[in-house]
């Protein structure tokens, strides 16, 4: 089988603070789930701008009913 591959390439750019932390909280809450932990606590929620920020640059997909977070 021959690979496919785009003729011309984009760098992605590097993601902000807020998406980061946003990742990293969302993996420990994966991980506390995943060890039956529930006394993990949760964190603010986002304000307005912030949500505005993240949705500009993310888009959440499900295929096969895993979910995926896409940042572009």
């Amino acid at each position: 089988m021959e690979g496919q591959f785009a003729e011309n390439l984009d760098v992605t750019p590097a993601p902000s603070e807020l998406e980061l932390k946003t990742l990293r909280d969302l993996k420990a809450r994966t991980n506390a789930a995943h060890k039956g932990e529930s006394s993990i606590a949760a964190a603010p929620l986002p304000t307005t701008a912030q949500r505005r920020e993240l949705s500009s640059r993310c888009a959440i997909e499900e295929v096969e009913g895993v979910t995926t977070l896409i940042i572009r």
